[in-house]
């Protein structure tokens, strides 16, 4: 990595992560120094946190510029956007300044008694997605294997899966509704590949819904292929619409996590924060 900035003449200060919160607290710090141009050298979490640090100061995060190196495991920020594997090439687009408007979003829910918020850059899960990213993130720490690990994890919650119901609010319209899984997105990708929101878009200030309602085992099995291929919206059990703003409460109270990381449980308001930062992209 250094070899690569320093023969395509860009400056840099480079700091390393050790603990969990520590691309957050670095970030933060570095906005609050000057600094604009963030390189990533990880994944979507280390992403994820690094947002969250720039949106301390909303104000100050929209002149920010955002790269990520394709270290990570899932790497769906990456795929989303269309970036490059080969790091040479992302290092290309840092040099020659590629950047564009980014959405991003934000969580909103109690936490004992105070509100929390939490940013994210492709998507906040609610209900299964929620309870498969806790699963992953135990299996994370205690051993390696990647995608096989998601997998495992899919199937053990599987077993253990709720229907809740759910309502959802939106410009003053409700949605009753029976729901396994929800997902408000920017980006199309989530999950180590799977696309829930194929039409999601970074830069319309927009979230794309995707609500699974009361599916069976067997309705789960049969729509896995739909979910990698982008055609889950084709399936009768599954509602997709856009909105920039939406509450949803839920009966039994239900896990939310984003960008794969779980952050707390509902009631929930999700926003589309427009244009939040800039990326490096093609």
């Amino acid at each position: 990595i250094r070899e690569g900035l320093r023969s395509r003449h860009i400056e840099y200060r480079m700091e390393e992560t050790r603990h969990r919160g520590d691309a957050e607290r670095l970030a933060r710090s570095f906005m609050q120094q000057g600094f604009k141009r963030f390189l990533i050298a990880g994944g979507d979490g280390t992403v994820h946190e690094a947002v969250n640090g720039l949106m301390a100061d909303p104000s100050r995060a929209e002149e920010c510029v955002i790269g990520q190196l394709p270290l990570g495991t899932g790497n769906d920020w990456i795929r989303s956007l269309g970036l490059p594997v080969r790091m040479g090439d992302v290092l290309d687009l840092v040099a020659a300044g590629r950047n564009r408007p980014h959405d991003g979003g934000v969580v909103i829910f109690p936490d004992r008694d105070r509100e929390r918020r939490r940013y994210f850059v492709t998507v906040c899960g609610i209900g299964f997605d929620a309870q498969v990213a806790s699963s992953t993130d135990r299996k994370n720490r205690a051993s390696t294997g990647g995608r096989w690990k998601y997998l495992a994890s899919i199937f053990q919650c599987l077993r253990a899966r709720v229907i809740a119901r759910c309502l959802i609010d939106q410009s003053g319209q409700t949605i009753d509704t029976r729901c396994f899984s929800m997902t408000a997105a920017v980006g199309p990708y989530s999950g180590g590949g799977m696309c829930l929101s194929p039409r999601a878009s970074f830069d319309d200030g927009l979230l794309d819904i995707t609500v699974i309602g009361r599916v069976s085992m067997i309705e789960i099995l049969f729509c896995f292929p739909l979910i990698y291929s982008g055609s889950i919206h084709r399936y009768p059990r599954v509602r997709t619409w856009r909105t920039n703003h939406l509450t949803l409460t839920s009966d039994p109270v239900l896990p939310i996590h984003v960008d794969g990381e779980v952050c707390g449980t509902t009631p929930v308001t999700i926003r589309s924060v427009r244009h939040a930062f800039q990326a490096v992209a093609p």
